[in-house]
């Protein structure tokens, strides 16, 4: 049972800490915080860590079509939001399987004038 209680007190620390994203690491905020606005940092900080645009604005969408659905009866508009979770869920599920681990390192030069043209090299591997 206390396992259990100091597992509970370090991941209510940690989301009281917030996101790393939004905070420096090892800085604790003293004081009230408000934990609408701590899970309205998560979801920033996941949908800004793991997803492209394009998924961001598919979530939103689908969200807006589910919030539709739950509100109206005349239309199967739940239809189109269930295709949309669906449709997100197979992808963050087919991503995950076949992601590729990329390396990339680029190479500028060291000093460059003003209005002078610079190239810089990139090197990727797998």
């Amino acid at each position: 049972m206390r396992r259990l209680l100091n597992l509970y007190r370090r991941i209510r620390r940690r989301f009281y800490d917030g996101p790393a994203l939004f905070n420096h690491p090892g800085r604790r905020i003293r004081g009230y915080r408000s934990p609408n606005l701590l899970v309205a940092q998560w979801i920033r900080a996941f949908s800004v860590s793991y997803l492209t645009p394009a998924g961001s604005v598919l979530i939103v969408i689908t969200f807006a079509f589910a919030l539709g659905a739950l509100t109206t009866l005349l239309m199967p508009i739940y239809l189109l939001s269930f295709t949309l979770m669906s449709l997100f869920i197979v992808d963050v599920v087919v991503g995950c399987i076949f992601r590729m681990q990329l390396a990339i390192e680029r190479l500028a030069p060291e000093s460059a004038c003003c209005r002078q043209h610079a190239a810089a090299r990139i090197h990727h591997s797998k």
